[in-house]
């Protein structure tokens, strides 16, 4: 009777200890979770708007910039970053194209953009950079 019993047993506790192991990795991995969650939740980096840019090896050349780093200065999105791509690329086509002329010489230049007024040149103007250009 013994003999009959044992194989029983070891299958039952081999079935038991399966499930003990995969409830514990179970609890684990949610508790895992919860702590990634809370951790974004009450992350002390939130920002309501984007972080400004505090360092000036940031700073950007609208003459040369592409739209996403555009819309990373203060008060740009998609909308006005664009914008600037758009005057930027119609004041080339009024050019010479042997000698080109940069589209911004200096911040005020940007007061041209559709949507860019003095507050926003204001807010940007530490962020940008405008190389190799004659004025």
């Amino acid at each position: 009777m013994n003999s009959q019993a044992s194989p029983t047993n070891h299958a039952t506790d081999y079935h038991d200890k399966k499930r003990v192991i995969t409830l514990r990795l179970t609890v684990t991995f949610c508790i895992l979770w919860l702590i990634v969650i809370i951790g974004l939740v009450r992350s002390p980096k939130t920002y309501s708007t984007r972080p400004p840019l505090s360092l000036t090896s940031l700073r950007i050349n609208p003459n040369l910039a592409e739209p996403w780093e555009l819309s990373t200065l203060p008060s740009i999105g998609d909308t006005k970053a664009s914008a600037i791509i758009d005057y930027r690329y119609m004041r080339t086509l009024d050019t010479d194209l042997e000698n080109p002329a940069p589209a911004f010489a200096h911040a005020d230049e940007l007061l041209h953009v559709r949507g860019i007024g003095p507050k926003t040149v204001s807010k940007i103007k530490p962020y940008l950079r405008f190389d190799n250009v004659k004025h």
